[in-house]
């Protein structure tokens, strides 16, 4: 069975910065649960020369990113901000580059771009 591991790309984040940061899991103090450093995303039921298939795998790896990515790790805030941003688009970046199908990397382009043009546009 097909699967891609989403992990939490906490280093692209912190260099942005212009600091370090050790990938590792982080203590969510408000609930006392470690964060998961990487969720699977299995992909062995689509087909991935169908474009409805390739939409769909790129909805879970977001969602896996964003399961992933979800506790800033330098405030513990859930809010999205740029740290967490910049985890998800990272961890699904690399995610599409490990499933390697030009599908996936052509639809991930697409969409990328699309955002960017959304905020370009104030949207």
């Amino acid at each position: 069975m097909n699967s891609v591991s989403i992990r939490k790309n906490l280093a692209a984040a912190a260099l942005a910065f212009g600091f370090t940061i050790v990938q590792t899991s982080f203590v969510n103090v408000a609930q006392g649960a470690e964060e998961p450093a990487a969720v699977a995303v299995r992909y062995g039921d689509l087909d991935l020369t169908a474009t409805g298939d390739v939409a769909l795998l790129y909805q879970r790896i977001n969602a896996a990113a964003a399961a992933v990515c979800r506790v800033n790790p330098l405030t513990g805030s859930k809010l999205p901000g740029n740290e967490r941003t910049r985890c998800v688009a990272a961890s699904v970046a690399l995610a599409v580059t490990d499933v390697n199908s030009i599908m996936l990397s052509a639809y991930h382009l697409q969409e990328t771009a699309a955002a960017k043009d959304a905020r370009r546009r104030g949207a």
